[in-house]
């Protein structure tokens, strides 16, 4: 059984990189022969020149939905006709086609949706079988990205969800199952180059542009300015007598958000970091006694490692993971941010040595559970066509 995995690449998404990654070597690691195939989604969808963005037509594009859409619907595979034919090339020499994971299924836009939808049409037209795996469910910003997401769904032979809340959403699709992210075993393969690093900071606090505008569709200037204000506020506030580190798990996205954050800030007993590469996130990861998390991989990422979250959600899939792993005492809205509970549970789990023995048990305890699910997923693909009708 040979398989083709299409997954997120070169990317400033650390999260992304690393969902692929651990995909990957668990195929090489279970002896899965497989060739590769890249999302690259920095470089897809619409986009237009600066001179054109000045002109009243680009205004009217941008708030018309339909015709943008429209545009879409024939520029992505347009832009895209080099790797949809490169595709159409590796997707002859395989049995089955692995597409995910990370959030693919939502539509923000129509860049992830088109091209899932393609690739899975083709599969199915050249008679291939297609699993997508380990990926979350929506938002949907419009009906045609979710028509896209659910017909491509419908015409695959398996989906894996990688959470509970998202698997109930779906559970119209007859053909899905849940298992957890792979980045929560990530600290089970072995990377090159990878340094043990020992605590120096008591707590590492991951940053997001939360309701930035540029990123957030139903964000707005003033209510980010707000959500920075708060954020200020918190670090000002755990920053007493204890050493935070402020990082990214992605710098395009919050680069210039952690900048902001850091220039207002009392910065006697602060740091940042702005990791590049999985390795370096490791390592800010493991330089922390506990994480509060905004992104979610920053929560993953520290998990796999055994070091404690506090999460503080913008979005139904940090929620759904927090509370699949028995953690939801350490679950937070992120507009709660910097409430007398968030700081005390914080403070919590770094001064109360018998709280963090019981969280890393309870962490423990659910990673076993879950590791069983997840290996198994691997060791049967090579059997994957008696598996599946």
């Amino acid at each position: 059984m040979k398989y083709l995995h299409i997954g997120i690449e070169n990317t400033s998404n650390i999260g992304d990189e690393a969902i692929t990654f651990c995909i990957r070597e668990n195929l090489k690691n279970y002896g899965v022969e497989f060739l590769t195939h890249s999302f690259n989604f920095c470089d897809s969808g619409t986009k237009f020149s600066s001179s054109f963005k000045t002109a009243p037509v680009y205004s009217f594009l941008k708030r018309t939905r339909f015709i943008k859409a429209l545009y879409d619907l024939f520029f992505i595979p347009l832009k895209n006709y080099k790797s949809i034919l490169a595709f159409l090339t590796k997707v002859k020499k395989v049995d089955c086609v692995l597409i995910g994971g990370g959030n693919l299924l939502m539509g923000l836009d129509l860049v992830f949706p088109i091209q899932i939808f393609i690739y899975t049409v083709l599969s199915r037209l050249l008679g291939k079988k297609v699993q997508i795996i380990f990926v979350g469910y929506g938002p949907f910003n419009n009906k045609l990205s979710k028509a896209l997401i659910d017909r491509s769904i419908k015409l695959s032979h398996k989906v894996i969800f990688r959470d509970s809340l998202t698997f109930k959403q779906s559970k119209e699709f007859n053909n899905s199952e849940i298992i957890c992210d792979p980045v929560l075993f990530l600290s089970d393969l072995k990377l090159k180059d990878t340094i043990e690093v020992k605590p120096t900071y008591d707590i590492g606090i991951s940053v997001l542009a939360y309701l930035d505008p540029k990123i957030f569709p139903e964000g707005s200037e003033h209510n980010y300015q707000l959500f920075i204000n708060n954020f200020v506020d918190f670090v000002n506030q755990l920053s007493i007598n204890k050493s935070v580190l402020l990082f990214t798990t992605d710098e395009k996205a919050d680069g210039s958000t952690l900048a902001t954050i850091y220039s207002k800030i009392d910065q006697s007993n602060v740091d940042f970091r702005l990791p590049k590469t999985i390795n370096e996130l490791i390592e800010v990861t493991q330089s922390c006694r506990l994480i509060t998390s905004t992104r979610m991989h920053s929560a993953i990422f520290s998990l796999s490692y055994n070091v404690p979250v506090v999460a503080l959600s913008w979005q139904k899939k940090v929620s759904a993971l927090i509370q699949d792993l028995g953690l939801a005492t350490y679950l937070f809205d992120i507009n709660e941010i910097n409430s007398e509970q968030v700081i005390t549970t914080i403070r919590e789990l770094l001064n109360n040595e018998h709280a963090n023995k019981e969280y890393l048990k309870i962490l423990q305890q659910s990673k076993c559970l879950k590791k069983d699910t997840y290996d198994k997923f691997f060791l049967n693909l090579n059997n994957y066509s008696n598996t599946i009708s």
